[in-house]
């Protein structure tokens, strides 16, 4: 199945994403929402797509409602191979977010997870992560609805390659359907930039999930909204920096 992608700018390019499975779709009196169900939904957007390298920095901003007490992938493009090489933005069983980069599972890696706040409550949470491109946990910073996390460092191996072959693709790892999300995943940005507290604010907005391209943020460079806020049923909004 297909769900179409609109260009939030307006400059009349649409793109397409592609779901494994259908997605569950709810109604409220105050918003509309997809469910994933952490077993088959997840959302492909392309192969080799910000394959960053270890020496690129980057930021993930998102927010999430999920009760799910089990490892899920939000955001990444890991390979299919056994090196898993590519960057992960998952939620741990213990609900706390982390970030993984990977030349080779395990074994030539960096993985840092935030410590404070669990974000697997069945409330809704933002989260960001910064990441500086030292390949080193001093150069990881995470966000839960605005307030700066405690890290702690998981693995920290990391010395080689870590750009990757893999689809990008948010609810799941690699091509076989790993560490599915479960639960209301929304507005997951993309930035080409280590995020000041300034911005990561304006992404917080007192938690309202914003317009996150009407906030003037220069190293936007996509986000997918995956709600239907302010558009038709069956589309997710894209937005691609142009």
């Amino acid at each position: 199945q297909h769900l179409l992608g609109r260009d939030s700018p307006g400059t009349g390019e649409v793109e397409q994403v592609t779901i494994s499975e259908s997605l569950d779709w709810i109604e409220t009196a105050t918003d509309d929402q997809w469910i994933f169900d952490g077993v088959l939904n997840s959302i492909l957007i392309g192969a080799a797509i910000y394959a960053f390298e270890r020496t690129q920095a980057f930021s993930v901003s998102f927010w999430i409602t999920s009760s799910f007490a089990a490892t899920q992938v939000v955001i990444g493009n890991v390979q299919a191979t056994a090196d898993r090489r590519g960057w992960t933005v998952y939620i741990g069983g213990d609900g706390f977010p982390h970030l993984s980069i990977n030349n080779t599972l395990n074994v030539n890696a960096l993985d840092v997870k935030s410590l404070d706040a669990r974000i697997t409550d069945g409330q809704l949470h933002h989260c960001v992560m910064t990441y500086d491109g030292s390949s080193t946990p001093a150069g990881v910073v995470f966000y839960v609805d605005g307030v700066l996390q405690t890290n702690q460092t998981v693995l920290n191996s990391l010395a080689a390659t870590s750009v990757s072959t893999g689809t990008l693709q948010i609810g799941i790892r690699g091509s076989s359907g790993l560490l599915p999300v479960s639960g209301m995943p929304r507005q997951i940005s993309l930035f080409s930039a280590v995020l000041n507290a300034g911005q990561v604010a304006s992404l917080y907005a007192g938690g309202i999930p914003p317009d996150v391209a009407s906030l003037g943020i220069a190293s936007l460079l996509s986000y997918w909204k995956i709600d239907a806020t302010d558009t038709a049923e069956l589309e997710i909004v894209l937005y691609a920096a142009a």
